[in-house]
């Protein structure tokens, strides 16, 4: 999609270039709020730096006065909520939080991600979601091998045909990162996740920050903390790119509008992504996040993202979300992103690649 207008005019009066929304304007607060409940995780996958064996500190839960922060800064407002980052299901307090937020004056929707492991072990009002992702990489023991999760994709049938049989549901969709291990078996993956009637499946080309993207955009933006997220050269290199082409070739054979591809990569672009990771695919962008979200980590500290650039933007409190969505440092980056569109951390970003084509 096309901008409407010059990025920098439009900045400079507060107008969004958030992609769907109806009116366009950048309102006080954040249109997105991606919420971190827990650093904690059961899976162990290979590339997340939220994986149970990653050398982290103590895995903490968002405590029960920052809960209660959050429902009131929500209060009043629409902002669409996520839970996601670490496995949310694993904070003990999550249905008294979605029933709190559904109780009070907010009216935004919410979504849940989540690998499925733990569904059947929590009894929650899953009604009060607008949509849960379930992640799961591949079929039987490909899934299993994947996260580290028994029977993983037997857990994540169960939960979907749970919720699938629900009178009020929310939205149910399978994302799946693509692995070597999964490659071979992708269109199979779609068809057999939409034969058990879920609403869409993603397959998600492995994102994030390389290490030599976050160093070359430390060096040309000394102010910035860009950070290496999820993502390092070997986990690309291992991908074997002849035979991702041809599975993907049979996955677009599905000709099913429900199957979603991020990004969606041309033969060409496959190998660059891949193999080259220090060059742009997927045409020139721009990134609409510091335009349309905020994130909240495990500590309570309001920021940017947390797979990029690490911008803090103060802690959670009270007017706490309208104070960072108008914070000098975001202001800066929202000039710096209308200036040069995108910086070296941008590569191989999932916010790069949701953005907008610019000419």
């Amino acid at each position: 999609m096309a901008t409407r207008e010059d990025p920098a005019a439009a900045a400079d009066r507060g107008i969004s270039f958030r992609l769907g929304r109806a009116d366009g304007r950048m309102g006080a607060v954040p249109s997105e709020l991606y919420v971190e409940l827990t650093d904690a995780c059961n899976a162990d996958c290979p590339a997340c730096d939220y994986a149970r064996s990653a050398p982290r500190a103590p895995r903490r839960l968002l405590p029960r006065p920052l809960l209660d922060l959050l429902v009131d800064e929500l209060d009043g407002t629409d902002v669409e909520v996520f839970f996601m980052s670490g496995e949310p299901l694993l904070h003990p307090r999550l249905d008294e939080l979605t029933g709190r937020l559904r109780a009070s004056g907010w009216r935004g929707r919410l979504h849940l991600t989540s690998n499925g492991q733990l569904y059947q072990r929590r009894d929650l009002a899953w009604h009060r979601f607008d949509s849960i992702t379930f992640s799961i990489d591949g079929l039987g023991e490909v899934a299993t091998r994947a996260r580290s999760l028994t029977d993983h994709e037997a857990h994540v049938a169960a939960a979907a045909a749970d919720l699938l049989a629900r009178r009020e549901r929310p939205q149910v969709v399978i994302n799946s990162v693509i692995r070597p291990e999964s490659v071979p078996g992708l269109a199979a993956f779609c068809r057999t996740w939409l034969d058990r009637g879920v609403d869409a499946v993603q397959l998600i080309h492995l994102q994030g920050t390389t290490p030599e993207a976050a160093d070359a955009t430390r060096r040309r933006y000394p102010a910035l903390d860009a950070v290496p997220h999820n993502l390092h050269r070997r986990h690309l290199a291992a991908m074997d790119v002849a035979a991702l082409r041809r599975s993907l070739a049979q996955v677009r054979a599905l000709a099913d509008p429900r199957i979603h591809l991020s990004p969606d990569l041309d033969e060409d672009e496959i190998a660059t992504f891949y193999h080259r990771p220090e060059r742009w695919v997927g045409g020139r962008r721009r990134c609409g996040k510091p335009w349309t979200s905020l994130e909240l980590d495990v500590t309570g500290q309001l920021h940017l993202s947390s797979i990029c650039v690490r911008l803090p933007l103060g802690p959670l409190a009270p007017g706490a979300l309208a104070a960072a969505w108008a914070h000098p440092r975001l202001q800066r980056f929202r000039r710096l992103i209308d200036r040069e569109e995108r910086i070296p951390a941008c590569q191989r970003c999932c916010s790069y690649f949701e953005g907008w084509r610019v000419a």
